[in-house]
């Protein structure tokens, strides 16, 4: 795009584009920040150069299906996955995708990294079974729906749960015992025995 007024011939006089993501199409006319914005913004500077350089000049943006074996849009995508490999050595920098792409993946590596290393032990150590993520499991997401399920449940998985186990620590004078007649009330115990 840098020497992009420099090589074009006098002669040109219309530009057409093919695109095969309208979303990306229509973000160059979009002021708001979104993940493409410095290159919506060379963009849309080079053509407005570009277009009042002269008035018979004119620029048309055509959308084009994907996957469907035109070869001038495969190629576009070959040229497209070629150039993910130079984002750092970009001269305008890495995109804002890009760089939240991989800020989200190093976190992701140090935080599992930080898990495995980490002794399971405590209250918690039932419940630290699942390697961390930074997208929900599909069981967290179902039991949001169910608030006091999913806080009885987590309750239940840290230790917290208001059972024997738990008043004999924070509350020493009240009983410990389980109804159905069990000396110590634990969560594991209510889970497996009792109905």
């Amino acid at each position: 795009m840098a020497g992009f007024q420099r090589d074009l011939s006098p002669k040109i006089t219309k530009i057409i584009f093919f695109v095969d993501n309208s979303a990306a199409a229509g973000t160059i006319f979009d002021p708001k920040p979104n993940p493409g914005q410095l290159y919506a913004a060379k963009f849309h500077h080079k053509m407005a150069k570009f277009l009042d350089d002269n008035n018979t000049h004119s620029i048309e943006v055509t959308w084009c299906p994907s996957h469907c074996n035109i070869p001038g849009n495969d190629r576009a995508d070959e040229l497209a996955k070629e150039a993910t490999q130079l984002a750092w050595s970009m001269p305008i920098g890495t995109s804002r995708a890009f760089a939240l792409h991989k800020a989200k993946a190093t976190t992701q590596s140090a935080w599992v990294q930080h898990w495995q290393r980490a002794p399971r032990k405590g209250r918690f150590a039932i419940a630290n079974r699942i390697p961390p993520s930074l997208n929900p499991t599909k069981h967290f997401t179902e039991l949001q729906n169910q608030r006091e399920v999913f806080g009885r449940l987590v309750q239940c998985c840290t230790g917290h749960a208001y059972t024997g186990e738990f008043r004999r620590q924070f509350f020493p004078k009240k009983s410990v015992d389980c109804e159905c007649g069990e000396t110590l009330q634990t969560c594991k115990h209510i889970i497996r025995t009792c109905d």
